[in-house]
């Protein structure tokens, strides 16, 4: 895509950035390029307005910009405390105007939300309330749903949707935890809590041999 072509991209699209009086140092990167699919555009809203030192990207602690793809891509960012880090790539590999819907919400000091959509009408959503802790989301493929929640402090919560209409929620509880569930196949509906301090949780899922399996160290 020539230069003009990604310009007249960025027109069609919305990118809004709040900032306060006592927000300090806060860097946001961000491409939107909809010359995939059309004309429709992409929606981005970023609030910064409470946060400090805090980086909106595509690439976790670097200036690489987030990403928008495609058409009907949305996201709604907020950072309210210090040093928060997102990552946030979306890809509508379809022609249509149903694009990937993105919620990430740090308020959490050194929070970081890592969340990646490829395909269509995908919904994510990222949650961390918690000191030094990460939740991280995958979802390729169509129509899944899918939100990570962590709570505890030094904790990481991970939701990997390989496949179409999958709706999971993992909420992740207690401190120094690392928690991941990965879903590879199609119709998964799940909603596990883990409770651990200083423990490490390994959910597999897949469709197509009808495996489960969970690994706890």
């Amino acid at each position: 895509m020539n230069g003009f072509s990604k310009l007249a991209a960025a027109i069609l699209s919305t990118c809004v950035v709040s900032t306060g009086a006592y927000a300090d140092e806060n860097r946001i990167f961000i491409l939107q390029d909809n010359g995939l699919s059309g004309t429709l555009g992409n929606s981005l809203f970023v609030d910064q307005s409470q946060a400090n030192g805090s980086l909106v990207s595509g690439e976790l602690g670097a200036s690489t910009p987030a990403t928008q793809i495609g058409n009907g891509n949305s996201a709604n960012v907020s950072v309210k405390n210090g040093n928060g880090r997102v990552a946030l790539n979306q890809t509508n590999t379809g022609s249509g105007a149903t694009g990937n819907t993105a919620n990430i919400d740090l308020s959490g000091l050194l929070a970081t939300g890592i969340l990646t959509q490829t395909g269509l009408g995908n919904e994510g959503t990222l949650s961390v309330s918690a000191n030094n802790s990460m939740a991280k989301l995958l979802q390729i493929g169509d129509n899944n749903i899918g939100s990570v929640s962590v709570t505890g402090n030094d904790s990481v919560g991970e939701l990997i949707q390989k496949g179409n209409n999958n709706q999971t929620g993992l909420t992740v509880t207690g401190a120094n935890a690392n928690v991941s569930v990965t879903q590879i196949g199609n119709g998964f509906v799940a909603a596990p809590t883990v409770i651990t301090n200083g423990g490490t949780v390994s959910i597999t899922q897949m469709s197509a041999s009808g495996a489960f399996a969970t690994t706890t160290n």
